[in-house]
């Protein structure tokens, strides 16, 4: 049940962002200043429309909103005409969403073509409490057409993109943090989970930075042994160690009237981090071997994904270090919470991935003749996901299906099995706010299927692939049991019931391969084999 909102729950809709939403019909204030209700395109056969946006400001006054071929209408989010998805797959009888005091309702569609809303069949309307639309909720239009129903801030105006992929929320706050200290000639220090893209926000400042002519080096402070960080960040005179055979500049020594970046600086050893301290108070260095010291002067940016303010505590990071470095802090945000820049991510490394591979050409024709489209189910599946290894994580599995498709006329993209939520991504929830599907546990077996909420058992299907037997193992249930929830529940679909022309579009679409289609189908695999037996001893007969 969803309960209703209080004044406090409502307050996360409020923020401090902007006056102005554009819509279809144009630009209305928004005196309140709040995150508005919006559907971005996740996932299109026309590539390009990825990442346009439909706000929805009217579902905050508890109106609602039909979503279908011919309405609404998509925007590209900086600025441009808008059009309605237009895909002939979709029905004409649009879905229906609809603002209510607690939340939303989805309304299913009256027409034949399925509809699903997180990955299961929409049947009859669902409520969505507020909160669903932090995460994201998932809409896919059969296999074409994939939404995500979220909330964000419309840009009006906004910074530049400075190379970053995505108008989420999240990336238009961090623009505008980038964008207002990038001139300002001051250390700063990137935080962010692992693989959220620090270097290129650390490549970004220098580039809008009073040094953008000057050198820029990187360098992993991880991977630098305290017996040679003399010479690796001051330099070396010949003769000052065994093998150094010629003078040797270090790392401060080329970034001299440039830009440093220490990535992983929370991996630097004490030993490291003292040496690091006395060159940033008094600016001067000094070259193993040599009899003098150097002035040098360098914008230091550092980036980690450490807790430093725990680790001064326990006494493994320099407290007087970590000030120094902080002159000013820039935080990323983790994908989970920009999961409506997927689409445009996972086009983005799509295209980036095949060209590296020698497939840009035919990524082109896929694109020109409207076969590059990435299934629907497939987009919201992974908007789902919370993405541990962030954007490095998401280019990996694009990557991983390009190479699958080398060669091919069409793209292989699936099956698709998402890592397991590591302890940094489950930490990002505290227990209070975790739902039962996101709870570890170790249930007791065999207990009493009424006591499982129905999105527990679902979602562990989604997890183990609908593999009946580690799902019902996960949740405590037999397998009997949980065979039993699934042919009661109408929006559950049983391989049994699967009928001839389904399952051959199913195949053809994955050129025959059953974990693909058992996949997209959502049905166990090997129910899927069942069936096909069975329907080849009809045929037979």
């Amino acid at each position: 049940m969803i309960r209703a909102m209080n004044d406090s729950s409502r307050e996360p809709w409020r923020e401090r962002l902007g006056t102005r939403t554009r819509t279809e019909a144009g630009e209305v204030a928004n005196p309140e200043r709040v995150l508005v209700p919006g559907l971005t395109l996740l996932s299109h056969p026309l590539p390009v429309r990825v990442g346009d946006i439909a706000w929805l400001p009217e579902l905050l006054e508890g109106g609602s909103v039909e979503i279908g071929r011919g309405a609404p209408a998509f925007l590209p989010p900086r600025g441009g005409p808008g059009h309605p998805l237009g895909d002939a797959c979709i029905s004409r009888q649009p879905v229906r969403v609809e603002g209510v005091r607690e939340g939303f309702v989805v309304h299913p569609s009256p027409g034949r073509n399925p509809v699903y809303l997180d990955g299961l069949a929409l049947e009859e309307p669902r409520e969505l409490p507020p909160a669903a639309l932090d995460q994201g909720v998932g809409l896919a239009f059969g296999n074409r057409v994939a939404l995500l129903l979220h909330r964000g801030q419309p840009l009006v105006d906004g910074p530049p993109a400075f190379g970053l992929i995505g108008e989420s929320h999240g990336l238009q706050r961090l623009r505008r943090q980038v964008e207002a200290v990038a001139d300002l000639d001051l250390p700063i220090l990137i935080r962010g989970e692992s693989g959220t893209g620090k270097e290129l926000v650390a490549q970004a400042l220098h580039r809008h930075g009073p040094r953008a002519r000057r050198p820029y080096h990187a360098l992993n402070m991880a991977a630098v042994d305290r017996n040679l960080a003399v010479a690796e960040l001051f330099g070396a005179r010949r003769g000052a160690f065994t093998g150094a055979d010629r003078d040797r500049e270090g790392f401060f020594q080329r970034a001299d009237g440039g830009t440093l970046f220490l990535d992983e600086i929370g991996e630097a050893s004490l030993e490291v981090q003292a040496l690091l301290l006395r060159a940033l108070e008094s600016g001067e260095v000094q070259a193993l071997g040599a009899d003098r010291v150097r002035r040098v002067d360098v914008r230091i940016l550092a980036a980690t994904d450490a807790d430093l303010e725990q680790a001064c505590r326990e006494g493994s990071f320099s407290e007087p270090l970590m000030y120094r470095l902080q002159g000013l802090e820039v935080r990323l945000p983790p994908l989970r919470e920009r999961r409506d820049d997927l689409g445009r991510l996972f086009f983005h490394f799509l295209q980036l991935e095949m060209e590296n591979l020698g497939e840009g050409e035919t990524w082109r024709a896929l694109r020109e003749t409207g076969a590059a489209y990435v299934p629907a189910r497939l987009l919201t599946a992974m908007a789902g996901h919370s993405w541990p290894g962030n954007v490095r994580e998401l280019r990996n599995a694009v990557r991983e299906r390009v190479v699958a498709s080398r060669g091919r006329s069409r793209l292989r993209l699936g099956p698709w099995r998402p890592s397991p939520p590591s302890a940094q991504a489950e930490g990002a929830t505290s227990a209070e706010e975790r739902t039962p599907d996101t709870l570890p546990s170790t249930p007791p077996v065999h207990r009493d299927p009424s006591s499982v909420p129905p999105g527990r058992w679902r979602a562990a299907l989604r997890r183990h692939r609908w593999n009946v037997k580690a799902a019902a193992r996960e949740v405590g249930l037999s397998r009997a049991s949980l065979y039993n929830l699934m042919e009661q529940s109408p929006d559950i679909r049983i391989a049994a019931e699967l009928d001839r022309a389904t399952l051959e579009a199913a195949l053809e679409r994955w050129e025959g391969d059953l974990e693909a289609a058992s996949a997209e189908l959502e049905v166990s695999l090997q129910g899927l084999k069942r069936r096909l037996k069975q329907l080849e001893r009809e045929e037979e007969l």
